[in-house]
């Protein structure tokens, strides 16, 4: 009786364990792409914008009216991420809501299941690719 009580408490214990290192892993990826995040957000407001398309990023690219709006605010949500040294994945919400020249809210999408392709380039993390879910 006393063995089972016992090893119960350590698959407890581990399980515990496992949980909380993926929750560390999970915040330390978000702290190291926080800059790629910001930039996603930018290229997909419109303001930086792209003289050349890269992995596809011009087709999220924000243009003053689209969904007959002037402006747009953008909120990316990240949800997993799946990184190793150099390459990774974000698991990303989108919501997009978009105004009229006058500032009014006409319009909200989202959230929208995407997908970010990261890869490290000279010890900085760099967008290179986005897949919209269906």
């Amino acid at each position: 009786m006393r063995i089972r009580m016992r090893s119960t408490m350590w698959r407890r214990i581990i399980v515990i364990c496992i949980v909380v290192a993926f929750i560390f892993y999970e915040v330390i990826c978000s702290f190291r792409t926080k800059a790629v995040m910001k930039y996603a957000q930018n290229v997909m407001e419109g303001d930086s914008l792209l003289s050349e398309d890269v992995g596809g990023l011009r087709n999220i690219q924000y243009h003053a009216g689209d969904h007959y709006s002037e402006s747009v605010d953008i909120s990316l949500i990240p949800i997993l991420y799946f990184m190793n040294f150099n390459k990774g994945y974000a698991y990303v919400c989108v919501k997009y809501d978009y105004y009229n020249e006058k500032g009014e809210l006409i319009s909200t999408v989202g959230y929208e299941d995407e997908v970010f392709y990261l890869e490290k380039e000279s010890g900085e993390w760099k967008l290179k690719k986005v897949h919209r879910q269906p």
